[in-house]
């Protein structure tokens, strides 16, 4: 890959996502000249780690956060997805177990290679966008749901 400055994988963050990048109070931002950057923060209280922004090398980044959550006890990885949600799904091999419409709007339950749940909520912009809240269970095996708000 190819090795660029911050202010390089910034300028094409806010290219790809009409965004403009903020260094959010919170959050740690990491940076790797070829791998691009990753803002996180802990959510002690959630035992999740939150993933906001991200540039270039999302499987690198996912396997950091990871690796940190896993040593550090926490149990859950949350992202929020701005793209298509069934090409992201497929990009990174889940397998969507159950898939939960409600007025067209769709909440999938997935299961990684692992076999661990990772859930995908819809979140309605003000715009009336959709947007997904992506959660990696860390730990927990997938097992199915009794409807889109329960799990068994």
């Amino acid at each position: 890959m190819e090795s660029k400055e911050l202010s390089e994988w910034i300028r094409i963050y806010e290219e790809k996502t009409g965004d403009k990048f903020q260094a959010l109070a919170g959050f740690t931002t990491w940076y790797l000249p070829d791998r691009g950057f990753c803002q996180w923060k802990p959510m002690p209280e959630n035992k999740a780690i939150l993933c906001w922004n991200l540039c270039n090398d999302a499987h690198f980044w996912r396997d950091a956060l990871e690796c940190m959550g896993l040593q550090f006890g926490y149990d859950r990885i949350i992202t929020i997805c701005i793209l298509h949600i069934k090409p992201y799904i497929r990009l990174w091999g889940w397998k969507i177990m159950q898939d939960f419409d409600t007025n067209g709007v769709h909440r999938y339950i997935c299961k990684d290679k692992q076999g661990r749940e990772v859930v995908c909520t819809p979140k309605e912009n003000d715009d009336g966008t959709i947007d997904y809240y992506v959660t990696n269970e860390l730990r927990r095996p997938y097992k199915p749901w009794k409807n889109a708000n329960e799990r068994e």
